[in-house]
């Protein structure tokens, strides 16, 4: 940077001190420093106009009520914008930028600070981190290092942090993380490479690319949650292990309720020797033979089994006999 002369104001006595005399040469001097004042305007590299530039190398065209500091910044068509750091690239109104190579065109109102963000049509935003691309959001902050808000679409007020987050389409959304997706009113997303998902109000991301992405917990806007694993109360009792006891239960049920009954022991293995007919068979389901002295049976699934209770005798029995030993058997099973 140029150096310059600095001018050292006289101070004038009056007359009849001699101490100051008004010369030829003093009042040539005065009349000097006002011509180049008024046809070069010497201070333009310091004030221009309504703005301060204390640093080097920097371009500005068009820029009002402005403060620059640093290298290589370049300002356009903009006003009130303040700017600090080498190479970045500035307009709109009313923006903050801090930092290195960042780029900020046609928004208002933003602060910006960093390296290499570039900001495209946004208003009273932060944007703060690595290049982070943000277009057309108002009232948002991006923090982090590579997180992407789409261009077109419709988002406002949204939280984003973390690394190569994308946001496509939200309004008052959040996501943290890193490579999730975010799009839908009011969504929160977390964990990493979320699979899109516009219908559910939170999603658990856990993919391991951009191209496999897999959420392993969501919930949508109904209260309807879906976990991708098992779930656990605080006393070890799993629905995964619930699931199988009502299974169980429910074979059980099933087998005794369509019980089979042949009238001897030879006619049930004839119908067994046949095939297909034991993968109709249901795992504790009952068959009772109506033959006096041959045992009943319940299916194990592989083979017959002695059914451990009193011979039903299916032809000879009264009712009043038939419930006592239905009593007896349910109290044994209890």
């Amino acid at each position: 940077m140029a150096t310059r002369d600095i001018y050292e104001m006289q101070e004038w006595e009056n007359l009849p001190s001699e101490e100051t005399p008004i010369s030829a040469e003093r009042l040539a001097h005065i009349e000097q420093g006002i011509k180049d004042a008024a046809d070069k305007r010497a201070l333009k590299e310091i004030y221009d106009d309504s703005g301060i530039n204390a640093g080097l190398s920097n371009t500005i065209s068009s820029v009002t009520d402005y403060i620059v500091n640093g290298n290589g910044n370049t300002l356009k068509n903009g006003s009130d914008i303040f700017v600090s750091g080498d190479g970045n690239n500035v307009g709109g109104s009313g923006n903050s930028v801090i930092g290195m190579g960042n780029t900020v065109t046609g928004g208002s109102a933003n602060s910006v600070s960093g390296m290499s963000n570039i900001v495209k049509g946004v208003s009273g935003s932060i944007i703060d981190g690595y290049q982070n691309e943000v277009n057309n959001t108002q009232y948002t902050y991006v923090g982090g290092s590579g997180n992407k808000m789409q261009e077109g679409g419709s988002k406002y007020a949204v939280f984003m942090h973390g690394a190569q987050n994308e946001c496509r389409d939200s309004s008052a959304g959040a996501v943290f993380g890193g490579g999730n997706i975010l799009k839908g009113t009011a969504q929160f997303v977390t964990g990493q490479y979320s699979a899109e998902d516009e219908s559910k109000a939170f999603i658990v991301g856990w993919g391991s690319s951009d191209s496999y992405r897999k959420n392993i917990y969501t919930l949508d806007h109904y209260g309807n949650a879906s976990y991708a694993g098992d779930v656990t109360n605080g006393v070890g009792v799993s629905l995964n292990s619930l699931k199988s006891a009502v299974d169980s239960l429910a074979t059980v049920a099933e087998g005794g309720a369509i019980a089979k009954a042949f009238d001897t022991k030879e006619e049930l293995d004839e119908w067994l020797a046949m095939e297909g007919n034991t993968e109709t068979l249901k795992v504790g389901q009952n068959i009772y033979i109506a033959e006096t002295g041959t045992p009943d049976y319940w299916w194990d699934g592989t083979r017959l089994q002695v059914l451990e209770t009193d011979k039903v005798e299916i032809e000879s029995m009264t009712y009043e006999e038939t419930m006592a030993i239905l009593n007896a058997t349910a109290e044994e099973v209890a």
